[in-house]
């Protein structure tokens, strides 16, 4: 792919949304490609709990394309999500005032734990409100909304 003054090959990494690129420049350079990313990107970057942004061009067909900083990475394991590291990663994500504000202009409202319940034993289908297995879980979540 060119882009004006660089010469950039793109190699798709696989993954559900279909956008994400690894960026190899001649000289061996890689970043990280998204096409058509949230407008939320530069907000996580910011945050330092996504790589640095470290440019976005729009392309000819209407595309938008930003580049991050390349990270070797791997998917996480669930022993890997009760690492402090992470933990202290997505609470950071979760509690972050800029990202809210930022969310809340793009026109994302807050849910609490309880809103989330709530939506599903409004919208579960019957077949799971009626699992045994799921009934306990609510009850074990409503026990726990009422500590609080």
């Amino acid at each position: 792919m060119d882009l004006g003054d660089i010469e950039l090959t793109l190699t798709p990494i696989p993954g559900k949304s279909g956008k994400a690129y690894m960026g190899s420049y001649p000289d061996g350079k890689r970043v990280f490609i998204k096409m058509n990313t949230s407008p939320i990107l530069p907000g996580l970057a910011k945050e330092q709990i996504a790589p640095q942004l470290l440019w976005t061009r729009r392309l000819s067909d209407g595309r938008d394309m930003c580049a991050q900083e390349w990270l070797n990475g791997k998917i996480l394991t669930p022993y890997d999500m009760n690492r402090k590291q992470i933990i202290n990663i997505l609470s950071r994500l979760h509690r972050s005032r800029p990202l809210m504000t930022q969310l809340t202009r793009l026109g994302y409202s807050l849910e609490t734990p309880l809103d989330l319940l709530q939506a599903w034993l409004k919208d579960a289908p019957e077949s799971l409100k009626n699992n045994q297995y799921l009934r306990m879980v609510v009850e074990d979540l409503r026990g726990s909304f009422a500590k609080l």
